[in-house]
């Protein structure tokens, strides 16, 4: 289940587990606060390779994808990350990442593989209003530790 936060700025809703921010009024965020590396709390790998080092895929479970996406307009009280498009873009990544691990945890996935990224950003027509949005998607799949031989060393 997640673990569901107010903001106390906004006074939305989010999943604290899939960000690490309110991704209505960034409320929360600080530059360089997120998350460093592609893992899930519970250890899930992610990664854009088709294999995980020191893994074999023993079944592939299915197709994942996820989104994310958050506004900006020009002029809001809300000032830091969401002013530099850089932050809202990895925010987006960032949460969209964290709910297609997620989704690949619920299906018993210990991994995603082959994971690709695109990010888009637009602006209204009065330039104004800024929207950031990632999609992500990969496919998950249970591995199986590879053995090691003697030869291999310890």
């Amino acid at each position: 289940m997640p673990k569901m936060v107010e903001c106390s700025s906004c006074g939305r809703s989010y999943n604290a587990d899939a960000t690490v921010g309110c991704p209505l009024c960034g409320e929360g965020w600080q530059d360089g606060s997120l998350r460093e590396e592609s893992e899930s709390p519970s250890g899930l790998h992610i990664v854009t390779t088709e294999s995980v080092p020191g893994f074999r895929v023993d079944r592939m479970v299915g197709g994942v994808f996820a989104t994310a996406s958050t506004n900006w307009q020009a002029g809001s009280t809300k000032k830091g990350i969401w002013n530099n498009q850089e932050s809202r873009m990895e925010w987006a990544v960032q949460t969209a990442l964290a709910r297609m691990g997620q989704k690949a945890e619920s299906m018993g996935a210990d991994a995603i593989i082959g994971t690709t990224v695109a990010v888009n950003e637009s602006e209204g027509s009065n330039l104004s209003f800024r929207s950031t949005g990632a999609v992500v998607m990969g496919t998950a799949v249970i591995l199986k530790a590879l053995e090691q031989t003697s030869e291999q060393g310890v």
